[in-house]
């Protein structure tokens, strides 16, 4: 059972990374009625998992942490490797900007550059950390839920933030705005992305019946077309590019992304060529530094290389030399003393 978690979630980490390129690579913010368009589109919607399925790789290895350390050590490691990282890579991304675009490009006085790092503008892919932080402030209490209660308050749990977060939202939509999300109506101890934590735990942690987890991925794929048809859709229809059926806790991406977690969950590693597990196993340990870095590789590529980023070719093959580079690029830092400590 450990060997299975292990690689259920190694595997999970590095294609929610990958997926995670794929995304800044395959821009979809401007509409244009072409298939180009349409495949950018389609790529998004399938790449567009990633953050919650972290969210739940985090509750599915960090809520039993009291079996293996104290408090104290959970949140040592949490500091040296996440939020010293965080710091330390967000004064290198003014820099980088610096160096990139001219001084005269950003604010240099103090309470702007304090500003900027807290809200994530001098890289506004690293706005993922307060919402990661915000989660490890929470497991602590969520931890000391008894062991023999914790699959009662769980389904509790998933019960309501599935309700609340995911679902009213989606049925406010679905009536053109006849009846508007009252945001007021909230589940406080599942606000925000601890939903996804609570249903990666729950995942992991208890069997799910097997017809359970087939309603579960019929969802996924009605999801999955919601956020990809959808979305073309409605954007062909308004000639913009509309993404009201996008969003992180929106209903159709709740159900692919718990999808995905399930269906690999169970997924039969046993029966997976050595050679794909030597693959991805090359990679795992570089997940996060591939997150921390790779908008700088596709920056200095966009500034200086003459490619045409809007091509499929770019957006997807593209995407993943980008992914092997990054992923190189981080095993030579994590051989340097220092500075593996940010790129753990």
């Amino acid at each position: 059972m450990l060997k299975s978690k292990k690689e259920y979630i190694s595997f999970l980490s590095v294609i929610a990374s990958l997926a995670v390129v794929i995304m800044h690579t395959n821009n979809i913010w401007t509409f244009f009625p072409t298939l180009n368009w349409v495949s950018a589109a389609l790529i998004d919607a399938t790449a567009y998992f990633a953050v919650a399925v972290f969210f739940m790789i985090t509750g599915a290895t960090l809520i039993d942490y009291r079996d293996r350390c104290s408090t104290k050590e959970y949140f040592s490691k949490r500091i040296s490797k996440t939020l010293v990282p965080f710091i330390a890579w967000s004064i290198f991304a003014l820099l980088f900007t610096v160096i990139l675009n001219g001084k005269e490009s950003v604010d240099l006085s103090f309470f702007s550059i304090v500003d900027s790092i807290i809200n994530c503008k001098y890289n506004n892919v690293y706005w993922y950390f307060p919402h990661l932080f915000s989660v490890y402030l929470a497991i602590p209490v969520i931890s000391v839920i008894p062991a023999e209660k914790r699959k009662t308050v769980f389904e509790y749990m998933i019960a309501l933030t599935f309700f609340i977060y995911a679902l009213i939202p989606f049925l406010s939509f679905s009536t053109a705005g006849r009846i508007n999300h009252n945001t007021d109506f909230a589940f406080p101890v599942g606000a925000n992305y601890i939903m996804y934590v609570i249903v990666g735990y729950y995942i992991d942690k208890y069997p799910i019946k097997k017809r359970y987890r087939i309603l579960t991925y019929v969802a996924g794929i009605i999801g999955w077309a919601f956020l990809s048809f959808g979305t073309i859709y409605l954007s062909w229809r308004d000639d913009v590019a509309d993404f009201t059926l996008k969003g992180y806790r929106m209903l159709p991406n709740y159900c692919y992304a718990v999808s995905i977690f399930m269906f690999f969950k169970y997924f039969p590693f046993e029966k997976v060529p050595v050679i794909i597990k030597k693959v991805y196993n090359f990679f795992v340990g570089q997940t996060f530094g591939v997150y921390l870095i790779h908008m700088y590789l596709i920056n200095i590529i966009k500034k200086f290389i003459e490619i045409n980023y809007g091509s499929v070719w770019f957006r997807t093959v593209g995407a993943f030399l980008i992914y092997i580079i990054c992923s190189l690029i981080v095993k030579l830092l994590q051989k340097i003393p220092l500075i593996k400590k940010l790129v753990p």
